[in-house]
């Protein structure tokens, strides 16, 4: 008798090979695929131990096979999929007309959003504010610069 089983891990195979032989009978086809999973052995992943040695041996392999996926995944698969170290310095649009920021931008293919149009009596109208990110700040490539511009036209109204 072994001293320890993974039940779980049995009975969530179980589940699976129940699934799939639900599956297998639905279609009943003898596609290459369909034999394949016929084949399948029921005690694929059964581990069985006899003594805590085996317990901690068992342990220690799965602890060691999860530690190297998960160093794996962020150091290759990870790197690949966020484009890491792919930045591009944001560039100083502050003062420059909205217009011509906006073809600045265009031609560096870099995207940009109005965040507010305040007005302000000490700048130019339709001048860029400011922005964020600051300009000089590393950015990956396509990520939106908020523009705040002063509007085209002053307000008709004085604010209180």
């Amino acid at each position: 008798m072994p001293f320890l089983q993974y039940i779980i891990l049995k009975n969530c195979l179980k589940l699976i090979f129940e699934c799939v032989e639900k599956i297998l009978a639905y279609f009943e086809n003898n596609s290459t695929f369909a034999i394949m999973l016929k084949t399948l052995p029921k005690r694929l992943f059964i581990i069985t131990t006899h003594t805590w040695a085996d317990l901690l041996m068992h342990t220690g392999l799965a602890v060691a096979v999860l530690g190297i996926t998960c160093i794996l995944f962020v150091y290759s698969f990870l790197p690949s999929i966020t484009d890491h170290g792919q930045v591009i310095t944001v560039p100083d649009l502050t003062g420059m007309s909205f217009d011509e920021a906006e073809r600045f931008l265009y031609a560096r293919g870099m995207n940009y959003i109005v965040g507010d149009t305040s007005y302000s009596r000490r700048h130019k109208l339709n001048v860029v504010l400011s922005q964020s990110p600051k300009a000089g700040e590393k950015v990956k490539y396509g990520r939106r610069i908020i523009l705040n511009v002063n509007p085209k036209t002053p307000p008709k109204h004085k604010v209180p």
